[in-house]
This record gives structure tokens, sequence and C-alpha cells, in this order.
């Protein structure tokens, strides 16, 4: 429909312009002379050029326009996600907590100061779009250690290893926390023994791999249902929309044992 309209129109333009000059302009101004173009092959290239133009010129802003609407829906999508994953993750650390002070453990007032590093970054630079990688990773080892005083070492084990220099690369916020949260609720808390939770981080060049391990339990978490997964989902709808085509997530579901691995092309 375009095309043969754009035909048409670029018939009709050079047509209208032929007879104008040709035939038409004695008609209208008989006492003057002009000098034009009146080969109709030579006007329709005009046509052709001034349509082709004036749709380059619409079509670049039109898609100018449907960026930034997209890039601003974006941005509204992930600031939603967000506001979801932030309490999620603070409700699976005051579990954590609550468990301790009802064990009367020790080291509930270092988990306590461990928790508020993890909300001092959640409060003050999860809005930022991307952090520093040495940063995020900062605060998966403190919530693995926060975690770690929770269990007991002998019934359950938890490795978190980091391989590689995060340099200058950047990534978004609290991609990982969602995982290892999973893992924890699913893992440990969820089996009587031999629980265990296996964290990889993998640094190479530009490219972050990222693994997590653990054995599969009956959880027995008084958590709404409604509630269940949303860290994951949200986690999978903004590596969406942060890195399309830039990550691969696998979640494997097979036996006692269940296996993430999400590989992502960070950038400085």
């Amino acid at each position: 429909m375009y095309s043969v309209s754009f035909i048409l129109l670029i018939l009709i333009s050079a047509g209208v312009i032929f007879l104008l000059f040709d035939r038409w302009i004695d008609l209208l101004l008989s006492g003057y002379y002009f000098i034009t173009y009146d080969e109709f092959g030579i006007l329709l290239v005009f046509a052709f050029v001034f349509l082709a133009l004036s749709t380059m010129l619409k079509l670049s802003r039109e898609w100018l326009l449907f960026l930034r609407r997209d890039r601003q829906k974006k941005q509204v999508q992930l600031k939603n996600l967000r506001s979801q994953i932030n309490p999620h993750f603070l409700l699976n650390s005051l579990q954590t907590i609550y468990s301790m002070s009802l064990n009367k453990s020790d080291q509930t007032p270092a988990t306590v100061l461990q928790l508020s590093e993890i909300l001092k970054f959640t409060l003050y630079e999860t809005e930022k779009e991307y952090v520093d990688l040495e940063r995020e990773l900062e605060v998966v080892r403190d919530y693995v250690g926060m975690y770690r005083h929770r269990v007991d070492p002998v019934r359950a084990g938890i490795r978190l290893d980091i391989s590689g220099e995060p340099g200058k690369l950047k990534i978004a916020p609290m991609l990982f926390l969602p995982f290892i949260e999973n893992s924890f609720k699913h893992g440990l808390q969820g089996a009587e023994k031999e629980a265990f939770v296996h964290i990889d981080f993998r640094i190479r060049e530009n490219f972050l791999t990222f693994t997590i391990e653990n054995n599969q339990g009956e959880s027995n978490l008084m958590e709404n249902s409604a509630f269940s997964g949303i860290g994951i989902k949200n986690t999978k709808q903004r590596l969406a929309i942060l890195y399309p085509g830039k990550h691969v997530l696998d979640i494997d579901n097979i036996g006692k044992t269940f296996n993430v691995t999400l590989q992502i092309e960070l950038h400085s």
C-alpha cells in the first residue's frame, strides 16, 4: 500500500508540475515568460528525491520519539521491579535475623551490622542503572556472611568463590541476590542434613559467569505462596530489559540438585 501510494504521488506531483508550466501557466500569467524544466523525466526525479528525503526525515523523527518513549517505559519498569525486589530481600533478611535471635546467637549484632551495610547499598545505590561490579560483589559477600551465622556448619555448607578482577566493570545492581536467596530458602532451610550452596563468580575480560548450585529440600518457610519466586521472576525481566542479547541464563532442576548459570557481557 505504501509503495503503490509513493509511486502514484511521484507521478501525480511530476504531472501537475509539468502541466502547470507547460499548459496552465500561460493561461494564468500570460504576460510573463518562465524558464523551467519541462521534461517529464527530470520532474519525476525531482519529485522522487523530495518525497524520499521528506519520508526519511519523518521516519527518523518517529524513530527517535519511539526510542525516547521506549526508554522511559523501560525506566518505569525497572523502577517498579527494583521496588519489588528490595522489600522481598528485606523480608528474607529479617527472617534470618529473627531465627538467630530465637536461638540467642552471639552473632546477631554482627549480622544486624551486615544487614545495615546491605540496606545502605539498596537505599542509596540501587537507584542507579549500573554500579561497580566490585561493589555488587561486596554486597554478595556481606549477605552470604550474614547467612552463615544462621546455619549449622556441620549440617550445611556454604561456599563462595570469586576469581578474576572486577576492574572498572559495571553491572545492574541486585542481580544475584534473588538467586542466592532462592538457594538458601530451598536448599539450606529445606533440608535436614547434608545441605549445601556453592556460589561461583568467574570474571574473564568483560564477561562474568555466575553459577550457583544447591541441594533440593522441602521448604517449610511460612511464606505466602503468592510471593514465592518474585525475586527470580523480576530478575529475569530486568535481564531481558538491560542485557538483551548479552546474557545467557540456564536454570536446571534435575534430580536432587538445583543449578543456575548466568553469563553476562558487561561494560566499563
